[in-house]
Protein backbone atom coordinates (compact mmCIF):
# COMPACT_ATOMS: atom_id res chain seq x y z
CA UNK A 1 0.00 0.00 0.00
CA UNK A 2 1.52 3.34 -1.11
CA UNK A 3 1.98 5.51 1.80
CA UNK A 4 0.33 8.92 0.77
CA UNK A 5 -2.92 6.41 0.49
CA UNK A 6 -2.30 4.89 3.61
CA UNK A 7 -2.09 8.40 5.37
CA UNK A 8 -5.03 9.92 3.59
CA UNK A 9 -6.79 6.76 4.95
CA UNK A 10 -6.29 6.68 8.19
CA UNK A 11 -6.26 10.57 8.50
CA UNK A 12 -10.10 10.25 7.00
CA UNK A 13 -9.50 12.68 4.01
CA UNK A 14 -11.88 11.92 1.57
CA UNK A 15 -10.80 14.69 -0.75
CA UNK A 16 -7.38 13.05 -0.64
CA UNK A 17 -8.71 9.53 -1.47
CA UNK A 18 -11.19 10.88 -4.02
CA UNK A 19 -7.76 12.92 -5.56
CA UNK A 20 -5.84 9.74 -5.18
CA UNK A 21 -8.28 7.40 -6.89
CA UNK A 22 -8.55 9.74 -9.87
CA UNK A 23 -4.87 9.29 -10.12
CA UNK A 24 -4.99 6.06 -10.31
CA UNK A 25 -4.60 4.62 -6.72
CA UNK A 26 -5.18 1.19 -6.43
CA UNK A 27 -8.42 0.97 -4.27
CA UNK A 28 -7.83 -2.53 -2.90
CA UNK A 29 -4.16 -2.46 -1.76
CA UNK A 30 -3.21 -3.93 1.21
CA UNK A 31 -0.83 -2.69 4.34
CA UNK A 32 1.65 -4.83 5.87
CA UNK A 33 -1.27 -6.60 7.70
CA UNK A 34 -3.10 -7.14 4.60
CA UNK A 35 -5.87 -4.96 4.86
CA UNK A 36 -7.57 -2.60 2.52
CA UNK A 37 -8.31 1.07 2.60
CA UNK A 38 -11.98 0.22 3.30
CA UNK A 39 -11.09 -1.69 5.99
CA UNK A 40 -9.43 1.07 7.58
CA UNK A 41 -11.67 3.32 7.27
CA UNK A 42 -14.32 1.07 8.67
CA UNK A 43 -11.98 0.53 11.57
CA UNK A 44 -11.17 3.82 12.25
CA UNK A 45 -14.86 5.20 12.16
CA UNK A 46 -14.01 7.37 8.84
CA UNK A 47 -17.97 7.53 7.43
CA UNK A 48 -17.11 9.85 4.73
CA UNK A 49 -13.61 8.10 3.49
CA UNK A 50 -15.79 4.62 3.48
CA UNK A 51 -18.45 6.46 1.08
CA UNK A 52 -16.10 7.31 -1.06
CA UNK A 53 -14.46 4.07 -1.54
CA UNK A 54 -17.70 2.25 -1.95
CA UNK A 55 -18.57 4.83 -4.48
CA UNK A 56 -15.27 3.66 -6.21
CA UNK A 57 -15.97 0.03 -6.16
CA UNK A 58 -14.13 -1.03 -3.46
CA UNK A 59 -13.90 -4.42 -2.82
CA UNK A 60 -16.57 -5.03 0.29
CA UNK A 61 -15.58 -8.96 1.34
CA UNK A 62 -11.87 -9.09 1.93
CA UNK A 63 -10.35 -10.55 4.82
CA UNK A 64 -7.34 -10.09 7.24
CA UNK A 65 -6.15 -11.48 10.29
CA UNK A 66 -8.50 -13.00 11.80
CA UNK A 67 -10.55 -13.30 9.13
CA UNK A 68 -12.44 -9.76 9.55
CA UNK A 69 -13.47 -7.81 6.84
CA UNK A 70 -14.14 -4.40 6.85
CA UNK A 71 -18.04 -5.01 7.82
CA UNK A 72 -16.65 -6.91 10.66
CA UNK A 73 -13.84 -4.24 11.64
CA UNK A 74 -16.46 -1.65 12.07
CA UNK A 75 -18.80 -3.51 14.17
CA UNK A 76 -15.78 -4.91 16.86
CA UNK A 77 -14.39 -0.97 16.62
CA UNK A 78 -18.23 0.17 17.78
CA UNK A 79 -18.71 1.85 14.19
CA UNK A 80 -22.89 0.64 13.65
CA UNK A 81 -23.84 3.31 11.89
CA UNK A 82 -20.67 2.23 9.38
CA UNK A 83 -21.49 -1.30 9.68
CA UNK A 84 -24.98 -0.45 8.85
CA UNK A 85 -23.63 1.13 5.17
CA UNK A 86 -21.14 -1.39 4.72
CA UNK A 87 -24.05 -4.13 5.32
CA UNK A 88 -26.69 -2.13 2.87
CA UNK A 89 -23.84 -2.19 0.33
CA UNK A 90 -24.02 -5.99 -0.10
CA UNK A 91 -21.38 -7.06 2.39
CA UNK A 92 -21.20 -10.85 2.67
CA UNK A 93 -22.91 -11.39 6.04
CA UNK A 94 -22.07 -14.58 5.99
CA UNK A 95 -18.27 -14.69 6.65
CA UNK A 96 -17.01 -16.00 9.96
CA UNK A 97 -13.92 -14.80 12.44
CA UNK A 98 -11.16 -17.31 12.76
CA UNK A 99 -8.25 -17.79 15.23
CA UNK A 100 -9.17 -16.00 18.64
CA UNK A 101 -12.01 -17.12 20.62
CA UNK A 102 -13.63 -13.44 20.71
CA UNK A 103 -14.30 -14.22 16.69
CA UNK A 104 -13.61 -17.92 15.93
CA UNK A 105 -16.61 -18.69 14.33
CA UNK A 106 -18.42 -15.27 14.71
CA UNK A 107 -20.36 -13.67 12.22
CA UNK A 108 -20.88 -9.75 11.89
CA UNK A 109 -24.37 -10.48 14.00
CA UNK A 110 -22.56 -12.57 16.32
CA UNK A 111 -20.05 -9.83 16.76
CA UNK A 112 -22.88 -6.94 17.08
CA UNK A 113 -25.18 -9.03 19.32
CA UNK A 114 -22.24 -9.72 21.81
CA UNK A 115 -21.58 -5.74 21.83
CA UNK A 116 -25.46 -5.27 22.57
CA UNK A 117 -25.64 -2.94 19.20
CA UNK A 118 -29.62 -3.70 19.31
CA UNK A 119 -30.53 -2.03 16.04
CA UNK A 120 -27.56 -3.18 14.15
CA UNK A 121 -27.95 -6.62 14.97
CA UNK A 122 -31.67 -6.38 14.25
CA UNK A 123 -30.63 -5.55 10.47
CA UNK A 124 -27.98 -7.80 10.23
CA UNK A 125 -30.09 -10.75 11.41
CA UNK A 126 -33.05 -9.86 8.88
CA UNK A 127 -30.10 -9.86 6.40
CA UNK A 128 -28.56 -13.71 7.03
CA UNK A 129 -31.88 -15.28 7.24
CA UNK A 130 -33.08 -16.69 3.99
CA UNK A 131 -36.15 -18.20 5.57
CA UNK A 132 -38.05 -15.53 7.35
CA UNK A 133 -40.14 -17.61 9.45
CA UNK A 134 -36.93 -18.82 11.56
CA UNK A 135 -34.90 -16.40 14.15
CA UNK A 136 -31.89 -16.50 13.40
CA UNK A 137 -29.77 -16.54 16.86
CA UNK A 138 -26.23 -16.12 17.65
CA UNK A 139 -24.50 -18.67 20.03
CA UNK A 140 -25.46 -19.49 22.98
CA UNK A 141 -26.18 -18.84 25.89
CA UNK A 142 -29.20 -16.84 25.88
CA UNK A 143 -32.67 -16.88 26.50
CA UNK A 144 -35.74 -18.36 25.06
CA UNK A 145 -39.63 -17.66 25.90
CA UNK A 146 -41.99 -20.18 24.96
CA UNK A 147 -45.52 -18.83 24.70
CA UNK A 148 -48.06 -21.65 24.23
CA UNK A 149 -52.13 -20.25 23.31
CA UNK A 150 -55.11 -21.15 22.85
CA UNK A 151 -57.23 -18.81 20.81
CA UNK A 152 -60.96 -17.73 21.52
CA UNK A 153 -63.21 -17.70 18.26
CA UNK A 154 -63.14 -14.28 16.41
CA UNK A 155 -60.15 -11.97 15.87
CA UNK A 156 -61.48 -8.56 18.12
CA UNK A 157 -58.09 -6.59 17.72
CA UNK A 158 -56.02 -9.86 18.27
CA UNK A 159 -54.09 -9.58 14.62
CA UNK A 160 -53.03 -5.87 15.05
CA UNK A 161 -52.04 -6.33 18.25
CA UNK A 162 -50.05 -8.94 17.84
CA UNK A 163 -48.14 -7.55 15.11
CA UNK A 164 -47.66 -4.69 16.99
CA UNK A 165 -46.00 -6.48 20.28
CA UNK A 166 -43.75 -8.35 17.44
CA UNK A 167 -42.92 -4.73 16.41
CA UNK A 168 -42.30 -3.32 19.53
CA UNK A 169 -40.03 -6.33 20.76
CA UNK A 170 -37.94 -6.06 18.05
CA UNK A 171 -37.22 -2.31 19.44
CA UNK A 172 -36.33 -3.30 22.47
CA UNK A 173 -32.86 -3.48 24.53
CA UNK A 174 -31.40 -7.55 24.17
CA UNK A 175 -34.31 -8.89 21.85
CA UNK A 176 -32.80 -11.40 19.03
CA UNK A 177 -35.50 -12.79 17.55
CA UNK A 178 -39.12 -14.52 17.08
CA UNK A 179 -40.36 -17.48 15.58
CA UNK A 180 -44.38 -17.99 15.68
CA UNK A 181 -46.77 -20.57 14.14
CA UNK A 182 -50.92 -21.44 15.07
CA UNK A 183 -52.99 -24.28 13.76
CA UNK A 184 -55.99 -23.96 12.20
CA UNK A 185 -57.19 -25.22 15.30
CA UNK A 186 -56.49 -22.60 17.29
CA UNK A 187 -53.44 -23.58 19.33
CA UNK A 188 -50.32 -21.51 18.74
CA UNK A 189 -46.63 -21.16 19.61
CA UNK A 190 -44.41 -18.08 19.90
CA UNK A 191 -41.10 -18.11 21.22
CA UNK A 192 -39.26 -14.60 21.34
CA UNK A 193 -35.15 -14.43 22.43
CA UNK A 194 -33.30 -12.75 24.06
CA UNK A 195 -29.45 -11.82 25.46
CA UNK A 196 -30.21 -13.15 29.32
CA UNK A 197 -32.88 -13.22 31.93
CA UNK A 198 -32.70 -8.69 32.56
CA UNK A 199 -34.11 -8.47 29.05
CA UNK A 200 -36.73 -10.77 29.31
CA UNK A 201 -37.75 -9.24 32.68
CA UNK A 202 -38.29 -5.87 30.79
CA UNK A 203 -40.30 -7.26 27.96
CA UNK A 204 -42.54 -8.84 30.59
CA UNK A 205 -43.24 -5.14 32.63
CA UNK A 206 -43.00 -2.72 29.54
CA UNK A 207 -46.36 -1.24 29.83
CA UNK A 208 -47.54 -1.83 26.51
CA UNK A 209 -46.90 -5.26 26.55
CA UNK A 210 -49.04 -5.50 29.74
CA UNK A 211 -51.71 -4.25 28.06
CA UNK A 212 -51.41 -6.18 25.49
CA UNK A 213 -51.48 -9.23 28.10
CA UNK A 214 -54.60 -8.78 30.17
CA UNK A 215 -56.27 -8.38 26.62
CA UNK A 216 -55.50 -11.30 25.96
CA UNK A 217 -56.17 -12.68 29.25
CA UNK A 218 -59.40 -11.22 29.03
CA UNK A 219 -60.29 -11.80 25.10
CA UNK A 220 -58.15 -13.83 22.64
CA UNK A 221 -56.93 -16.81 25.04
CA UNK A 222 -59.01 -19.82 26.30
CA UNK A 223 -55.37 -21.36 27.82
CA UNK A 224 -52.30 -20.23 27.73
CA UNK A 225 -48.80 -21.36 29.00
CA UNK A 226 -45.61 -19.27 29.28
CA UNK A 227 -41.93 -20.88 29.99
CA UNK A 228 -38.80 -18.80 30.08
CA UNK A 229 -35.66 -20.99 29.83
CA UNK A 230 -31.69 -20.97 28.79
CA UNK A 231 -30.57 -21.97 25.81
CA UNK A 232 -27.51 -23.68 25.99
CA UNK A 233 -27.01 -25.48 22.74
CA UNK A 234 -28.94 -24.52 19.51
CA UNK A 235 -28.13 -26.64 16.07
CA UNK A 236 -30.16 -26.76 12.73
CA UNK A 237 -30.10 -27.29 9.26
CA UNK A 238 -29.42 -24.36 6.71
CA UNK A 239 -32.26 -23.06 4.27
CA UNK A 240 -31.86 -25.32 1.29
Amino acid sequence: MDESWEQAIKGGDAVAVRGLLDGGAEIDARDRHGQTGLMLAAHAGHRDVVETLLASGASLDVTAKFGLSALMLAVVAGHPEIASLLARAGADLSLKGSGAAEFDGKTAFDLAAARDMHALSAELRLGVSTDQDFAVTPSPPYYAVIFCSRRSDGDRGYSATADRMVELARAQPGFLGVESARGANGFGITVSYWVDDGAVTAWKQHAEHQIARERGRSHWYTHYETRVTRVERAYGMPCL
